[in-house]
């Protein structure tokens, strides 16, 4: 992709939602990519709506997630673009809690035709795709004390190795120096449930699974 502006942030387009706690429910997987499908869809419309993370967490069980005890990225994306479309969370509202699926095809608003993956430890892919797609979801190593207990700042132990990941997140922008995500960790954590990373090392392995929907 060319003409890659070297700082970009879509709030400062528009897409501001709220801050959201996953709480108790290790849904994270639902929330990146319903939410980087949120933002694709606000680019193309500019109509800002939520997009239901229980559906995803209810109804993708057959594709290999597992509900409130986790799932991967690849495994929603198979799911969504095997059902073909997500409902509104004012339609099947979150209750951190898996339920039997009440997908409603009838009421589904955004189809998914396809999904794509970034190639693996290539920070300037995710750069282009944020920039020119949309928010992207991406995985990450949520592991250290450093990172659960990240205040405001830009995160930058290098012990949060690129290794293994075990949670999932949303890049919503950038800077030279730092990546801006989004966590579903409440408003309390981080910068109003956002967090900045340092770019060009692939830090927390936030380069090694990086994917959205192809709407």
């Amino acid at each position: 992709m060319n003409n890659v502006p070297d700082r970009f942030d879509w709030r400062k387009h528009g897409f501001i939602t709220s801050s959201d706690n996953q709480e108790t429910c290790g849904s994270c997987y639902a929330f990146s990519i319903a939410q980087s499908i949120e933002g694709q869809v606000f680019k193309r419309t500019g109509k800002l709506f939520g997009l239901s993370e229980q559906q995803i967490i209810d109804c993708s069980i057959p594709y290999g997630n597992r509900g409130c005890t986790g799932g991967s990225l690849r495994n929603t994306l198979k799911y969504l673009q095997a059902t073909g479309g997500m409902m509104r969370s004012l339609d099947y509202g979150y209750t951190a809690k898996k339920k039997k699926c009440q997908f409603v095809s009838e009421l589904s608003i955004v189809n998914v035709s396809s999904w794509a993956i970034l190639p693996p430890n290539d920070e300037n892919a995710i750069q282009a795709a944020v920039s020119h797609i949309g928010p992207i979801a991406v995985s990450i190593n949520a592991t250290p004390k450093t990172f659960q207990l990240y205040n405001y700042g830009i995160y930058n132990d290098v012990s949060c190795l690129s290794d293994s990941v075990n949670h999932a997140m949303l890049v919503i922008g950038y800077e030279k120096d730092f990546w801006i995500l989004k966590n579903w960790w409440g408003e309390q954590w981080g910068e109003a449930g956002y967090m900045r990373l340092r770019k060009g090392i692939n830090l927390c392995g936030i380069a090694n699974y990086a994917a959205y929907a192809i709407v």
